[in-house]
């Protein structure tokens, strides 16, 4: 038998996910942690608790397969007993991202100054002395309860992973040079262009829309301080669409507070939008700016670039070195000089990108994927 083990408070991966997989494989389990509305009825659903999941997946006579998505500190101890019973047992963690970089040991490393400060403001001293002091009371109490650190938890998950299932293997690659793991690559994606293409959207050269979309939610690991400040140093006139809805309420607020001094046209999104809406507000987009050195936004850049979108990331980011590799007319935030590199694609860059979609992201090559995760 095939288990997999969700963390989704909201359940859209989820149901994406087994709508899609009960195709291949009629016989899988899918058990998550938490109980979103609108679940999918085939999911078993554990009220956050950590101790009545684990219990439910060891409670299984036999497992071949066991899937994270994604894989957690706290599945640590569940990997270990799992190892003890089934000796052929194979694990996957299928990436999201965020968990991978969000811990004591990498998290200030995706932060530019502005984020960085109001993190260490809000969550801790900021003063180097009383930060290092801190630092080092945190290292020696880790060390001496190893357990009791989701960093180390989630270091010890991961190196037990046999295969790391994500995007592309640029991920995979940043990965490796993280944590120890042997883990092989397996690519996956639970998005496809199907679904974008099929709402009713406008045709390359009908999007005329002028404003600038900067991240996707309140997240401080997205930067959005340093981009507002450059688009007001660049003369930057256009409406700037910050989506705000998810994310961080307290970092929402102190940017909310900042972009407010700036001499820009802000228009934040700051209450969830029903799917068609939120797709009707991108279609008056024409450049698109992502400021984060992990993957995330994956299915927003889709989108974006079905709909024609130039799109801007950190060139460190694995998204943006995927698709760049993939020949796709994306650019890197050094690129964004001046206010003349905010114009929106030629036709025939919107074209191209759009026939790269269809080439590499339809959903005949996503289901694909689908099915090599059921068989490996």
């Amino acid at each position: 038998m095939n288990v997999h083990v969700f963390t989704d408070s909201l359940g859209h991966y989820m149901n994406r996910f087994v709508d899609r997989m009960s195709k291949f494989d009629k016989d899988a389990l899918y058990v998550n942690l938490y109980s979103p509305e609108n679940i999918d009825p085939k999911v078993y659903c554990m009220g956050s608790s950590i101790e009545k999941l684990e219990k439910k997946v060891l409670s299984i006579d036999s497992i071949e397969r066991i899937f994270f998505h994604p894989l957690n500190g706290f599945h640590a101890s569940m990997i270990e007993s799992l190892k003890a019973k089934f000796k052929d047992l194979k694990i996957f963690y299928v990436v999201w991202s965020r968990e991978a970089y969000v811990n004591r040991k990498t998290e200030e490393s995706l932060l530019q100054p502005f984020a960085l400060n109001f993190v260490r403001k809000k969550y801790g001293n900021s003063k180097p002395v009383f930060r290092n002091l801190k630092r080092l009371i945190k290292e020696t109490y880790f060390n001496v309860f190893p357990l009791r650190d989701d960093y180390q938890r989630f270091c010890k998950a991961i190196s037990q992973a046999d295969f790391i299932c994500c995007n592309f293997k640029e991920e995979y690659d940043l990965l490796r040079s993280l944590y120890n793991t042997e883990a092989q690559f397996c690519k996956f994606s639970y998005n496809d262009i199907d679904e974008i293409a099929t709402n009713n959207l406008l045709k390359i050269g009908e999007n005329v829309g002028e404003k600038v979309l900067l991240n996707h939610t309140a997240d401080p690991s997205l930067n959005h301080f340093e981009i507002l400040q450059k688009l007001e140093v660049i003369g930057a006139d256009e409406v700037v669409m910050i989506p705000l809805s998810y994310g961080k309420e307290d970092y929402k607020k102190h940017l909310l507070s900042y972009a407010k001094s700036l001499n820009l046209n802000i228009e934040p999104i700051e209450k969830h939008l029903p799917y068609s809406d939120y797709l009707e507000s991108l279609q008056q987009v024409k450049c698109a700016i992502f400021n984060t050195s992990i993957q995330q936004a994956y299915g927003n850049v889709l989108l974006l670039l079905w709909l024609g979108v130039k799109v801007f990331m950190r060139i460190e980011s694995p998204l943006y070195r995927g698709f760049k590799r993939e020949g796709f007319h994306i650019y890197c935030l050094e690129e964004l000089k001046g206010k003349k590199d905010l114009v929106r694609l030629s036709l025939r860059q919107q074209k191209e990108n759009q026939q790269l979609l269809k080439d590499h992201y339809k959903r005949q090559q996503n289901e694909a994927h689908y099915q090599d995760l059921a068989k490996l």
